[in-house]
């Protein structure tokens, strides 16, 4: 019995949970995450300036939202879409999205600082 209680015990420990970062579950680029390129239609190299109408653009959708979900972002979207009327795809269709979303972040601002001088 002496070799039972000279035998080594391996204890298993458990692994920590390690969380990929944000970038890598999401997929994204430059801030903008893929999916928005698919509902576009549009390349993964853009132009600086449309990429910013499109951070633009997903930042608005990301207000107001319970759950800011790249799904619930992509519905957001969607609704305004539909609101607007529909326009080809691409360029024309984030031109036409951008333009009213900073008029609405302008309307927001503005009403904001009616508030203010009010107090």
């Amino acid at each position: 019995m002496p070799l039972v209680k000279s035998a080594v015990q391996e204890v298993s420990q458990p692994i920590p949970s390690v969380q990929p970062p944000d970038t890598i579950s999401r997929l994204d680029i430059g801030g903008v995450p893929v999916d928005l390129f698919r509902t576009f239609d549009l390349q993964l190299e853009l132009p600086e300036k449309d990429m910013e109408k499109l951070k633009d653009i997903y930042e608005w959708s990301k207000i107001g939202l319970d759950e800011p979900t790249i799904g619930n972002s992509l519905i957001k979207i969607r609704n305004l879409e539909l609101r607007l009327g529909s326009s080809s795809m691409g360029k024309e269709k984030i031109n036409k999205l951008w333009n009213w979303i900073r008029m609405d972040m302008n309307i927001k601002e503005i009403r904001k600082r009616q508030i203010a001088l009010e107090r």
